[in-house]
């Protein structure tokens, strides 16, 4: 009996790893995988001088999970000294289960907090203008949802729209 039990767990061995290992591994690839989409800056308005008058640029926000700090104090000066707020509103955030620091920060301010337990940065893309509300009638501004509603932006979106892509991520 003892032969025949092990006869039947090889050749099931055998039919999950060479018959159905293919469909296993696609399920497994399908579950710990996801596709993301990526959004496409827009591109630049530019003056006939080459000056920019409207450019896409990446910011970002920080989410804190303070459970997770490995060595506290050093995060939280870190945190401190690198988003630039008060020692008061830092530990306002920090009381909470989790914190958010909105921004919007450049790439060189959050660089030096990147590798801290606890720390998720988070980029986004945002229109800046340069120069403020110069020729803003005439450029116009994204709406809400980042669809132009006026001006050089609208009538040229399909020109300065990008197209999105998409990365695989790991769950």
């Amino acid at each position: 009996i003892a032969v025949l039990g092990l006869c039947v767990l090889l050749l099931r061995a055998a039919q999950v790893q060479l018959l159905e290992g293919a469909r296993h591994a696609a399920t497994a690839a399908a579950v710990r995988t996801e596709r993301e989409e990526l959004p496409a800056p827009r591109g630049a308005i530019l003056d006939r001088r080459g000056n920019q008058l409207a450019v896409s640029q990446e910011t970002y926000s920080v989410d804190l999970t303070p459970a997770e700090f490995i060595d506290s104090a050093k995060t939280v000066e870190q945190l401190r000294v690198a988003l630039g707020v008060s020692s008061a509103r830092l530990s306002r955030e920090l009381r909470k289960q989790f914190g958010y620091f909105a921004g919007p920060y450049s790439s060189s301010r959050v660089h030096a907090i990147r590798s801290l337990q606890g720390v998720y940065v988070n980029a986004s893309l945002n229109r800046f203008y340069p120069h403020g509300n110069l020729a803003a009638v005439v450029l116009g501004r994204p709406a809400g949802n980042g669809v132009p509603a006026s001006g050089v932006e609208r009538v040229l979106d399909t020109l300065l729209r990008g197209t999105p892509g998409s990365a695989v991520v790991l769950r």
